[in-house]
């Protein structure tokens, strides 16, 4: 009997040896698992490519108007309002489109009138107000700077853009004739900051030079 358990003892002995030697045999062959890659993001825009790459030509739908803007811009609603987002040089911008009837006949001249004296009491190298003709319609631009604060300026997407920020408002209005009425059409930039028009202020400026007069673009 005690032979016999001697020769048990020594059988389990040798099977659990096979097991543990067929276990590390089994773990060689495992193929390893590779945790999936995070999706890259495209890389933006370079300047060069925003300024002189390919151009598309969009319709405003809301206003009839069109712009020519770089590869990447698109005409799109956020919570029921109509805007022009794309990249710039330093991150991105985004203008709000809109459309509403003069309340009174003289509402053109009473904007230009008050844009004017806002200008004049605060002179500066940002500050505009200035009335031009696109085609047979009146434009009004307008543009006025803020005080500089301590928090960082930001993108239309929240990217910080210079350690400091000073708001600025900048806004094109246009007096379109309907039937008995004016239609004033806008467009406004939506935070928009001094530190990031100085960085984008050329590219802005051709978007905006580039608008034109198209009944049909309000249709499209």
């Amino acid at each position: 009997m005690r032979v016999r358990g001697i020769l048990g003892a020594g059988a389990m002995a040798i099977i659990g040896l096979g097991v543990a030697i067929i276990g590390c045999d089994d773990r060689r062959n495992l193929t390893p698992i590779t945790p999936p890659q995070a999706a890259t993001k495209p890389a933006p825009p370079t300047t060069q490519e925003l300024l002189q790459g390919e151009q598309a030509r969009i319709a405003l739908k809301v206003i009839p108007f069109w712009v020519s803007v770089p590869r990447g811009w698109e005409l799109k609603s956020l919570a029921g309002v109509m805007v022009l987002e794309g990249p710039t040089p330093s991150g991105m911008a985004c203008l709000q489109i809109g459309r509403h009837l003069a309340p009174i006949a003289q509402h053109a001249e009473r904007l230009i009138e008050g844009a004017k004296r806002e200008a004049a009491a605060k002179p500066g190298p940002y500050t505009l107000a200035d009335v031009r003709q696109l085609g047979t319609l009146k434009l009004l631009e307008t543009r006025s700077i803020g005080a500089t604060q301590s928090t960082p300026a930001i993108d239309a997407q929240g990217n910080r853009i210079a350690d400091t920020s000073t708001s600025m408002e900048w806004k094109t209005s246009i007096f379109v004739p309907d039937g008995r009425d004016t239609a004033v059409c806008e467009i406004h930039f939506i935070d928009l900051t001094r530190e990031q028009y100085d960085r984008d202020k050329e590219l802005l400026t051709r978007i905006m030079s580039s608008l034109q007069y198209d009944e049909r673009a309000s249709n499209n």
